[in-house]
């Protein structure tokens, strides 16, 4: 399904002339294409709302569209905003290996890329991407590990899902982006726990791809012989499936779980409270600081290749702040 939400800068009017072919022509009005996986949600309204905020105070016209979680929709989408002739294009991958098409294209049409949120794999191919905006996944698994030692109190193991890539047929391969961010992820858990709570065992469970049946499987299995007080999990699908499985084996009351993305159901699962928190980045900065970037980059400014935003932990309490605060600008405490 093709959704696309227009923003018009500030007292900007929208003079439309056609191309021959039915095509519009670039206006003095820069026009920013902003693809997302999902409109959907927490995190990616968060995303819309920094985006359009930064939009109406540079007076440009901001063009998002939603691939609804599906890749082929979202090269569609990028093709549809290359025909539009924006400006610059804002990807958030949907897919770290599936996505390389909508990039390549993107690329390929000379309009400046900037891609939001992750990273794709493209070890064969030299993507012309100007800047990485992404979250400090190191910092992030620091969050995770304060969220969990400050719960647990030394009583009880802490899980660490794991999420093992499948092993790749040339053993030179490059690591890819999904195993890139799980290591930063784990390197920064396991540093703090190490420093902050190293009276608590921490115990590696390793799944292949964070795959949801596996891990309600692995973990249920978990459950059986350990004492578990706490679980991180690398995505919020590997926290959910945990969930699940403590949920059918009526262990759940006493464990805390934190997760990672702020998915829609995960977000759902902590107003219900099943999961105790997650961590994300903080997407309005993310929205915002894409378009100022690309602004700026587009004025003939410099723009660092990579980029980190803040990251921040969402429990039940920091929900509502979440979702009631003002406006801000990116960087302001």
């Amino acid at each position: 399904m093709y959704r696309t939400l227009i923003v018009w800068g500030v007292l900007i009017a929208l003079a439309v002339s056609l191309m021959p072919g039915g095509v519009s022509a670039r206006q003095d009005t820069l026009t920013v294409g902003l693809s997302l996986p999902t409109d959907n949600g927490l995190f990616y309204g968060g995303v819309i709302d920094g985006a359009t905020y930064a939009a109406e105070e540079l007076n440009i016209d901001l063009v998002v569209v939603s691939a609804d979680n599906d890749t082929e929709t979202e090269l569609s989408n990028i093709e549809s905003l290359i025909e539009q002739q924006v400006d610059v294009i804002l990807l958030n991958p949907t897919d770290p290996e599936l996505s390389l098409a909508a990039v390549e294209t993107a690329v390929a049409s000379d309009i400046p890329v900037f891609l939001l949120g992750s990273d794709v794999d493209s070890a064969e191919t030299e993507l012309d991407i100007v800047s990485l905006l992404t979250a400090d996944h190191r910092h992030a698994g620091e969050l995770a590990g304060a969220a969990l030692c400050d719960a647990v109190k030394d009583e009880g193991t802490v899980v660490q899902l794991v999420g093992v890539p499948e092993p790749a047929e040339d053993a030179e391969e490059s690591e890819s982006t999904t195993a890139i961010t799980i290591r930063e992820r784990s390197e920064g858990f396991s540093a703090y726990m190490a420093e902050n709570c190293a009276d608590t065992p921490i115990l590696p469970l390793n799944v292949v791809d964070l795959d949801h049946d596996a891990v309600v499987s692995a973990f249920s299995t978990l459950l059986e012989s350990e004492d578990i007080a706490g679980v991180f999990g690398f995505n919020d699908q590997s926290i959910l499936a945990a969930v699940e499985a403590s949920i059918i084996a009526r262990k759940n009351a006493h464990i805390t779980f934190v997760g990672f993305d702020a998915t829609e159901d995960a977000v759902k699962a902590i107003e219900q409270g099943r999961l105790q928190a997650v961590v994300t980045s903080d997407a309005w900065v993310l929205g915002e600081l894409g378009v100022r970037n690309s602004v700026s980059y587009l004025s003939g400014e410099e723009v660092a290749p990579n980029l980190s935003v803040d990251v921040m932990v969402l429990n039940l309490d920091a929900l509502g702040t979440f979702r009631t605060r003002p406006p801000r600008k990116a960087g302001e405490d």
